[in-house]
């Protein structure tokens, strides 16, 4: 709480000081409120590996830039996986406050919200990125390694 109370306060007086163009350099360019989006994220739920079969979803988020950044899904579900992006080509999602939105242009549309330490996903029109009994939405945490 403390800690958005400053950035408040230096958002103010950035304002005041410097303009809207002093507030866009270090709010907007510098990512300074989208940082809690990036990194690995795991289904809040317990992976299930065993010599015959695994589950468990991933969602890796990187390159913030301005209000949108790059993220790849990968969920798996015994012999059947399914993937939202790739580990060579990622999908772009727009940020707007604590949610973003992905179009992947063919239906498949993926909606996030952050909160705190916590994000959830909601996917539509995307069931032909995953195989049979493979979905993509959840809650997800992140890993702090």
């Amino acid at each position: 709480m403390a800690k958005k109370i400053i950035i408040a306060i230096l958002v103010l007086v950035l304002i005041i000081i410097g303009g809207a163009s002093a507030y866009e350099y270090f709010i907007v360019k510098n990512n300074f409120l989208n940082k809690g989006w990036e990194g690995h994220w795991f289904e809040k739920k317990s992976f299930t590996v065993t010599e015959d079969y695994q589950e468990y979803k991933t969602i890796d988020i990187k390159d913030i830039v301005g209000s949108s950044f790059k993220f790849h899904i990968l969920s798996v579900a015994g012999y059947n996986h399914g993937e939202i992006g790739t580990e060579q080509k990622y999908e772009t999602a727009k940020i707007t406050g604590n949610t973003a939105r992905a179009d992947m242009g063919d239906g498949c549309i993926a909606l996030f919200k952050l909160d705190n330490n916590s994000l959830s996903l909601e996917t539509s029109g995307c069931e032909s990125y995953a195989g049979y009994g493979v979905s993509f939405d959840g809650d997800f945490q992140k890993n702090n390694n």
